[in-house]
């Protein structure tokens, strides 16, 4: 039966025995879980059907800022919160996260990207909630993105903002996160994650 899952073709389906025993019990039955592992950027996506109550709403962004920050911790922080409509016209709506997982060190530490995301389909909502970490040598973005910012007369108050203006203890965006440099690292785990957003707003 062919998948109502629009994902690029370079995921690869995984099953859900690969997530450990925790994780497949608590996946609902008919979600598919996707990912892949190239040039130093690792991903598992996992897909399935959700009602619109348990939706994201599709029109309010500021509910869901406020919602997030009302319970995060101080090891995660919201880049980034979106909404519209695909080309063909169906509501969609996501958040980009951005989470901590060891000691802080510029540059060094492991940064784990998180997005959830609904898209309205023709036979319902869709959830894709996806992990993107970065592997093997860390921090090429930051470092070089840090060094021609520096360069360009930026100083390192500067470097650290917060998109959402709401933040109070999370991890900040830097200005090496920004859209405009994607292009620059088309393997890093936040230019896949909206690489993937962008292959969602086309296909679905």
């Amino acid at each position: 039966m062919k998948s109502r899952i629009k994902i690029p073709d370079y995921y690869k389906r995984i099953k859900p025995s690969r997530l450990g025993k925790t994780n497949e019990v608590n996946l609902p039955k008919d979600a598919e879980i996707y990912g892949f592992d190239i040039n130093n950027t690792s991903a598992t996506v996992v897909c399935f059907p959700v009602t619109e109550t348990a939706s994201m709403p599709f029109d309010d962004n500021k509910a869901i800022v406020a919602e997030y920050y009302e319970h995060m911790d101080g090891n995660i922080e919201l880049i980034r919160v979106d909404n519209g409509k695909t080309e063909s016209g169906k509501r969609y709506v996501y958040s980009i996260r951005k989470m901590q997982d060891s000691e802080q060190r510029l540059f060094t530490e492991t940064i784990i990207y998180l997005l959830n995301l609904n898209v309205e389909t023709e036979t319902g909502i869709l959830f894709y909630q996806g992990s993107f970490e970065e592997n093997g040598f860390r921090g090429e973005r930051d470092a070089t993105i840090f060094e021609l910012f520096a360069r360009n007369g930026g100083n390192e108050a500067e470097w650290l903002f917060d998109p959402c203006g709401q933040s109070k203890k999370g991890i900040l965006m830097n200005r090496s996160e920004e859209e405009t440099y994607d292009a620059m690292f088309p393997d890093h785990p936040l230019s896949r994650i909206r690489e993937l957003i962008l292959f969602i707003k086309e296909n679905v």
